[in-house]
C-alpha cells in the first residue's frame, strides 16, 4: 500500500478555496489515485472527467494545481511531497524479500501485489511521466508547491 500526502491546512488553503469543494475533492481523490496506481502524479483525463465533469477539471487547470499534458492532467508539484513510482516499487520489493526470509521463502516466490501495474479501468498511465509542473523537476524548495498551505498560491 502507498500512502499520499495531503498537507495539514489543506482545508483552508486559499486556491483550493477559490476552486470550491467540488474540484477540491476532486483534487484529494486525484492524489489518491497518483499514489495508488503509482503514476507520479500522471492523471487520465478520462478518469479525471468522469469523477465529476469537466468543469471541476478546468477550474483545477485554471488555479494551476493540474497541468494539461498528453492524455491527461498532471499534479503539479506531486513529486516534491510524494515518493515516486521507483521508490514504492522498490520499498515494496524490500519489504518482500524481508517477509519472504522470515517465512524461509524466496523472494521470487512472493507475489501477490499487482500495485503500480496499469489501471484495470482500461485507462492507459504512460510510463516515466515526471514532469509535473511548469519549471523543472528537481525537487525545488517544498514553500513552492500549491498542493500546501504554505506556498500562499
Amino acid at each position: 500500500m502507498a500512502w499520499a500526502r495531503i498537507d495539514d491546512k489543506f482545508h483552508s488553503h486559499p486556491t483550493l478555496m477559490v476552486a470550491g469543494l467540488e474540484a477540491t475533492g476532486l483534487f484529494a481523490r486525484a492524489i489518491a489515485y497518483c499514489a495508488d496506481y503509482l503514476t507520479d502524479g500522471f492523471i487520465p483525463r478520462q478518469w479525471a472527467d468522469a469523477q465529476g465533469g469537466k468543469k471541476p477539471v478546468q477550474k483545477l487547470i485554471d488555479a494551476g494545481l493540474f497541468i494539461p499534458v498528453e492524455g491527461g492532467v498532471c499534479i503539479k508539484d506531486y513529486l516534491d511531497w510524494n515518493p515516486t513510482r521507483e521508490k514504492v516499487l522498490a520499498e515494496r520489493e524490500r519489504e518482500r524479500g524481508k517477509k519472504s526470509r522470515q517465512r524461509g521463502v524466496s523472494p521470487g516466490e512472493s507475489r501477490g501485489d499487482n500495485r503500480g501495474e496499469s489501471p484495470s479501468n482500461g485507462d492507459s498511465v504512460p510510463g516515466g511521466i515526471r514532469v509535473v509542473s511548469s519549471r523543472p523537476h528537481a525537487h525545488t524548495s517544498k514553500s513552492t508547491s500549491t498542493a500546501h498551505a504554505d506556498s500562499g498560491s
